[in-house]
This record gives C-alpha cells, sequence and structure tokens, in this order.
C-alpha cells in the first residue's frame, strides 16, 4: 500500500494497510509526505526513511520493439502470415517474436530489441504475400 493521502483517522489507517496482508501473505505499507508534512500522532513507530534521488535513473529499454505493418485483415493479411514473413525474410526465431495484432487496415508485431536493424534490412523492400506495404519501427 502506497499512502500518498493518509487517511483523516487511525482507522481509516488500518483498514488501508490490513490490504498488504490478505490471506496470510505479507506486504509492505509506504508513506509519502512533503519536506513540510509530518506523520500524525496514530503512527507511533518511526518509519524507515528512504530518500529519493533528486534525478531518478531512466527505466531500462523493452525487450521487445513494435514494428508497424500497413496491412491488415481487409488486405487478407494475417497473424499466420506476419509470423510466416519475419521467419522466412525477417530470418527470426520463434524466441525473438512477441505479440502480433492484427487490425482491419494495419497490423503491429513485437520483434525482439537485439534483432530489429537486422530485421528492418531484411525485410526492406519485401511482400507479404505478395502485396507491396510499408513496415517501419514504430516510434
Amino acid at each position: 500500500v502506497v499512502h500518498y493521502h493518509l487517511p483523516a483517522n487511525e482507522d481509516g489507517y488500518i483498514h488501508r494497510n490490513g490490504r498488504t496482508a490478505r490471506w496470510e501473505a505479507e506486504g509492505n505499507s509506504y508513506v509519502i509526505l512533503h519536506a513540510e508534512e509530518t506523520l500524525p500522532g496514530y503512527i507511533a513507530d518511526e518509519p524507515e526513511e528512504f530518500i529519493l534521488p533528486q534525478v531518478p535513473p531512466k527505466p531500462s529499454l523493452p525487450e521487445y520493439v513494435t514494428l508497424y505493418i500497413g496491412k491488415g485483415k481487409k488486405d487478407k493479411i494475417n497473424k499466420i502470415d506476419i509470423v510466416g514473413f519475419l521467419f522466412k525474410k525477417g530470418n527470426l526465431n520463434k524466441d525473438e517474436i512477441g505479440r502480433i495484432d492484427v487490425k482491419d487496415h494495419y497490423s503491429f508485431a513485437a520483434v525482439s530489441r537485439k534483432k530489429i536493424k537486422q530485421t528492418l534490412n531484411l525485410i526492406r523492400n519485401e511482400k507479404i504475400k505478395g502485396i507491396k506495404t510499408l513496415i517501419e519501427e514504430v516510434k
């Protein structure tokens, strides 16, 4: 439980914190305070203090990158067509392809970040089911 606004009374505080340990599980409770705020009297124990860095680190990049494919269901393209295309023309393995979503007029395919440049070079000017289409990395 993360308290960014503390409840007005102790009962509310106890009720919220009870959510951290349902069904004999363990959990943690955190209180976020501004420098000018103080803990209310119903919190007797002095909590452990964590100081956040002034400039937090950037999150790591995701494992997959999304490709935009300019054809979809209305163009008679399906997931199997896209997987086959990426295997054959993109030289990818099963574990280098993630989720594929096929919409009416376009599709999205997740490709391993490690292989994206190679894949884009290999599939440039290639056709899916004999159809020339735009394929690019989603920014």
